[in-house]
């Protein structure tokens, strides 16, 4: 779909720097997006990479025509675009990052070491960018000689494990909806916390949390407490009081702000997807010291 279209226009705000524009211009597609706290320290260049204080659907529309009516600024877009993915978004060099880690907390070198991996949806039946983050670095993890093990929801039909990519998936409940009436479901994220209690019994040397949602990390902590590992978590974004608020009211607002300010301060490392989420982190959450 990318290598089809001329243009990528994300006018959505609060996205940070998500997935989907790093693979656009990963294709050398320029890119039209909101303005965003996100995007401040990664030194982009605004003049090759459209970024609209006001993202309403007129000043989208202008911007649009704008760009497709200049096809030489289009294309210093375009390579721009293309320059910029490569020097910043290899997921080789991500995955190298997070093997370090890894490998920095076992006390030996193991030639196969188990990575079980903590994610409610997965890709690609669930088709997020933390989804597809996951897919894309357990592949990797994989081909670098791992055992990779994803504990989740039951998306699939027939046995509660199947696997692909030489990547195992495991079921530990089966398929609640993640949303209801438009907003992360408290169902699904209890049962699917209590779940993780099951992981008592599984046999990994790194355990590797994705953070959403936050009840979750209770239950994860648990087990490693008891097993005597690492608590590695996955940090996505950081909500803080005043979103909160506006998501859920002034009362559940705050109560799930306090679950968000606890639970960042459970992981034994924190691994974060961005610089804005370790800024966010470090600012708001007010977590040092364990961010990777």
């Amino acid at each position: 779909v990318y290598q089809a279209s001329d243009l990528f226009v994300l006018p959505s705000n609060s996205e940070g720097f998500p997935v989907s524009i790093q693979e656009a211009m990963s294709c050398g597609l320029p890119v039209i997006t909101a303005k965003d706290r996100g995007y401040e320290s990664y030194g982009l260049d605004e003049k090759f990479f459209m970024m609209l204080k006001n993202s309403d659907s007129e000043s989208v529309k202008k911007a649009i025509n704008e760009v497709l009516n200049n096809e030489e600024h289009l294309q210093k877009m375009s390579e721009y675009s293309r320059d910029y993915s490569v020097k910043n978004f290899s997921w080789d060099s991500n995955t190298d990052t997070i093997e370090n880690l890894y490998q920095s907390i076992l006390k030996t070198k193991k030639n196969k070491p188990r990575i079980a991996f903590i994610s409610d949806a997965i890709y690609d039946f669930n088709k997020g960018g933390k989804e597809k983050r996951l897919n894309d670095i357990t592949k990797k993890l994989v081909h670098s000689g791992f055992d990779v093990t994803v504990y989740c929801m039951k998306w699939w039909e027939g046995d509660n494990k199947y696997t692909k990519d030489g990547i195992k998936y495991k079921a530990i409940c089966k398929y609640y909806p993640l949303y209801h009436n438009e907003r992360r479901s408290i169902k699904q994220a209890v049962i699917y916390a209590l779940s993780c209690l099951k992981l008592i019994t599984k046999r990994f040397d790194y355990m590797d949390v994705d953070h959403i949602p936050h009840l979750v990390l209770f239950t994860t902590k648990f087990v490693c407490l008891v097993r005597r590992k690492t608590l590695i978590v996955t940090w996505h974004e950081v909500w803080g009081r005043k979103y909160w608020k506006k998501y859920l009211g002034n009362m559940w607002g705050e109560i799930a702000y306090m679950i968000e300010f606890v639970t960042s301060r459970l992981p034994d490392k924190i691994v974060s997807v961005s610089d804005h989420t370790t800024s966010q982190l470090e600012t708001i959450l007010k977590v040092k010291g364990n961010v990777h």
